[in-house]
C-alpha cells in the first residue's frame, strides 16, 4: 500500500515500471531497473522497488537551483549582446559582412563548438549545471497519470499504476503550490487538466477500470480538499461540461460532488459485491468522513464571519 513514510516524498523516488515506457506505450529491450543500476548508479539506487537518490544528490540539486536562481537575478549575470556600427567602410565590405552573418544565422543556425573537450570550445573551464524543475516535474507526472488512467491497465504498469492513482492529488497540490510561487500553466494546459479531471470523475468508468490500483492506496482528506480547489478554478474548468461543472462546484461537500463516483464504487464493491478490500474501504471512508468534517467546520466559520 502506497502511504508509508518516505514514500510520500515523490521528489526522491519513482516506483519501478518494468520494461514499459509509460509515455510511449512501447516495450523497451531492457528493464528500467537494469538501466538505473548500470547507467545511473552514481546518482540513483533501488530499494524495495523504489528509485531513490543517493546521499547528497538531492542537497546538491537544491543548492544548484538556489545558486542559479540567485545568479539569474543578479545584475552581473552572464549575457550576450551585440551592436553593429558601420563607419567609413565601403559598400562591398559591408555586404560581405552582412552576408556572412546571415549565412551563419540561416544556414548554420548560429552553431558553435560546445564540445567541452575541444580546445576551441566555449565551455572550456566550465561545468554543465544539473538542476531539477519541480514545476515541470509535477506537471509531467500529473499528465502521465491522466494518460495512464485513460487506458486499460497492464501487468507491466501495475506498480506505477498504484503510484499514479495514489499520488495524483499530491502532484496536483504541489503543482498549484508552484503556481503560487510564480510559475504559470498556459491556458491550454489548464484546460487540459480540467478536461482530464472531468473524464476521471464524471462517472465510475475509470475507477472500475483501475479498481486494483485504487484498492492498494487511498487519498488523505487534505488531498481531496486540494483537488476540490482545482474543481473550483474557473480557468481550469471553463471548457468542461457546464451542467457537470455546476453540480460539482455547488455540491454541499466534495463527497457529494466530484468524489461521489469513486465513493459509490468503493461502497458498492465493499457492501454489495464484497469485492473491495475491507481495510482499504475503511481507510477511504475514514478520510472522506474527515473531509466532510473539515468542510463543515469551514462552512460554519464562513457563516460566522
Amino acid at each position: 500500500m502506497l502511504r508509508h513514510g518516505h514514500e510520500r516524498d515523490a521528489g526522491d523516488m519513482l516506483t519501478i515500471m518494468p520494461r514499459q515506457f509509460l509515455y510511449s506505450g512501447t516495450e523497451s529491450l531492457v528493464t528500467l531497473e537494469y538501466i538505473i543500476e548500470n547507467k545511473y548508479s552514481a546518482v540513483l539506487k533501488i530499494e524495495d522497488g523504489l528509485v531513490l537518490c543517493r546521499d547528497g544528490v538531492q542537497e546538491f540539486l537544491e543548492s544548484e537551483k538556489a545558486r542559479l536562481a540567485k545568479a539569474s537575478q543578479s545584475k552581473d549575470r552572464a549575457t550576450i549582446s551585440m551592436s553593429i556600427t558601420i563607419n567609413n567602410v565601403d559598400q562591398e565590405m559591408v555586404g560581405h559582412f552582412l552576408w556572412d552573418l546571415a549565412h551563419k544565422a540561416i544556414r548554420d543556425k548560429f552553431k558553435f563548438d560546445f564540445d567541452a573537450s575541444s580546445p576551441n570550445s566555449l565551455l572550456q573551464g566550465r561545468q554543465a549545471a544539473i538542476t531539477v524543475d519541480a514545476f515541470e516535474a509535477h506537471h509531467t507526472i500529473v499528465m502521465r497519470a491522466f494518460a495512464y488512467l485513460d487506458r486499460e491497465p497492464r501487468d507491466q504498469t501495475k506498480r506505477i499504476g498504484i503510484y499514479l492513482c495514489g499520488l495524483l492529488p499530491f502532484h496536483l497540490s504541489n503543482l498549484r503550490l508552484e503556481e503560487e510561487d510564480g510559475r504559470e500553466l498556459a491556458s491550454s494546459e489548464q484546460s487540459e487538466i480540467g478536461q482530464s479531471l472531468h473524464t476521471l470523475f464524471k462517472d465510475k468508468q475509470v475507477f472500475e477500470r483501475h479498481k486494483a490500483s485504487f484498492q492498494d492506496t487511498y487519498w488523505y482528506a487534505a488531498e481531496m480538499e486540494d483537488v476540490q480547489k482545482w474543481m473550483m478554478d474557473s480557468a481550469v474548468m471553463r471548457r468542461v461540461n457546464r451542467e457537470w461543472r455546476q453540480a460539482v462546484q455547488q455540491a454541499a461537500s466534495p463527497t457529494r460532488g466530484f468524489m461521489k463516483p469513486l465513493l459509490e464504487t468503493i461502497i458498492r464493491g465493499f457492501l454489495r459485491a464484497r469485492t473491495w478490500l475491507v481495510w482499504n474501504a475503511y481507510l477511504w471512508i475514514t478520510e472522506c468522513m474527515e473531509l466532510v468534517s473539515v468542510m463543515a467546520t469551514i462552512g460554519r466559520s464562513l457563516r460566522i464571519c
